[in-house]
């Protein structure tokens, strides 16, 4: 799979979670995508995904917000932990156990599955 490709796939299950929980979000996946993103509140942070810049998406669930920090290999990631880091502080938040990577499950949701294929 080519990484337009992939991030179509990637974006496509972020959609189907934001259909069921927050419809402002979701875009129109079908041929140019890019052009429906104009005025989706998430449009720098998607432009940034298929720019292959980091980013970080919104995953809805009945009970919270979970923010997935994505990019394009081991240096973009760490530098969205560093951006994180800058914001997470100042904004009295907080830092679980860890380096807050996480390890794929093959067992776990198709979306989770999505993210690390």
């Amino acid at each position: 799979m080519n990484k337009k490709n992939a991030i179509k796939y990637l974006l496509s299950h972020f959609n189907e979670n934001w259909k069921g929980f927050k419809k402002d979000l979701c875009i129109d996946l079908s041929g140019n995508f890019t052009e429906s993103l104009r005025n989706n509140p998430l449009f720098s942070e998607i432009s940034n995904l298929i720019n292959e810049k980091p980013c970080s998406l919104p995953y809805i669930t009945q009970r919270s917000i979970i923010w997935c920090s994505l990019g394009f290999g081991y240096s973009n990631l760490q530098q969205i932990v560093k951006e994180l880091h800058s914001w997470i502080i100042p904004s009295y938040g907080w830092v679980d156990i860890g380096d807050g990577f996480l390890q794929p499950d093959p067992k776990g949701e198709t979306f989770q599955q999505a993210i690390y294929n």
